[in-house]
């Protein structure tokens, strides 16, 4: 199926612009059909089709520096996903990695082998790797080399901000029930923001959240684990251990989807832009950190996250 005729533009409609636009007016409404997925994310990414003499080239450098660790967790990635199995070719991920690592001059973290997975079972292992190179690019301080700070990764933790943010802005009540019971920071989602929601189940759901996260960019996934959250508001409200909970609800990418725009609709302007920046700029994170240059000791200041969603009543 050709991209441009199921989005119904004509020739003379056929700019990169267009295109976009269309692509994420379709996906508020409804999933990206398989026939036209690949190409879909190619788009909104922005990423060029590898040469595959290119990723040969990177292949015949060996193993990365990160070996090791990929050789550890790629056997691991979807390993109960008999879907998975059946599309990606055993060591695609192992290959994937290790020459994109070569290719960007980085070093693995856990959770790339989700990431990895997911562009890998959409488009195979030279297009999964163009897109994969690409997301890294897009996300630096989630995934390059300035990116790790501490005892984590500065993009994730304010991530993790973000998250508490939001839900402090939609949801109080929630918030204190989960900061009561422990799940605060990181254990707000670092995990899921890490990978993109790529180690959340069912897989088919997986694909269906990343056409909405790749329309929309990336940067929007802490609405998408604040929105996780607030759907499950009486099971968590109910719960002495919302952690357990949160870690066991199967996603509903249309759900979350539809509620992550609705809090994202609710966000006030500076709101909308540290969004947006805190995947590329370190800055931004250590404002949401509540940090000054070097990340040390203040306390934050005050954003205005005011949303205008209202909680869901239990």
């Amino acid at each position: 199926m050709d991209l441009c005729e199921w989005l119904g533009l004509g020739e003379a409609g056929r700019t990169l612009g267009a295109v976009r636009a269309r692509l994420q007016r379709r996906v508020v409404r409804e999933a990206f059909p398989e026939g036209v997925r690949v190409a879909a994310w190619l788009v909104l990414a922005g990423a060029e089709e590898a040469d595959a003499d290119g990723y040969r080239r990177l292949l015949g450098q060996g193993p990365a520096s990160s070996a090791a660790k990929i050789a550890r967790d790629a056997p691991r990635t979807f390993r109960g996903a008999t879907d998975f199995g059946a599309r990606v070719e055993p060591g695609a991920i192992t290959r994937v990695l290790n020459a994109a690592m070569h290719d960007l001059g980085a070093h693995y973290v856990q959770g790339m082998n989700a990431l990895c997975g997911v562009l890998v079972y959409v488009g195979g292992e030279l297009l999964g790797f163009a897109l994969f190179r690409r997301l890294c690019r897009l996300l630096p301080t989630y995934f390059g080399e300035g990116a790790r700070e501490g005892d984590g990764l500065v993009g994730c933790a304010a991530g993790c901000a973000l998250v508490e943010r939001v839900l402090e802005a939609a949801d109080c009540e929630l918030l204190h029930h989960l900061r009561r019971h422990g799940m605060a920071g990181p254990l707000l989602g670092y995990g899921t923001l890490l990978s993109l929601g790529a180690a959340l189940e069912p897989l088919r759901e997986v694909v269906v959240l990343w056409d909405f996260l790749l329309a929309f960019t990336p940067a929007v996934m802490p609405l998408v684990v604040s929105a996780r959250l607030i759907l499950a508001r009486p099971l968590l409200l109910r719960s002495q251990n919302p952690l357990g909970v949160s870690q066991g609800l199967p996603l509903d990418a249309r759900a979350c989807i539809a509620k992550a725009l609705e809090l994202y609709a609710g966000l006030s302007p500076d709101a909308v832009d540290l969004v947006a920046r805190h995947v590329c700029d370190p800055d931004a994170c250590r404002r949401l950190l509540g940090a000054k240059e070097r990340g040390e000791g203040e306390e934050s200041e005050n954003l205005d996250f005011t949303a205008s969603s209202a909680s869901a009543e239990a």
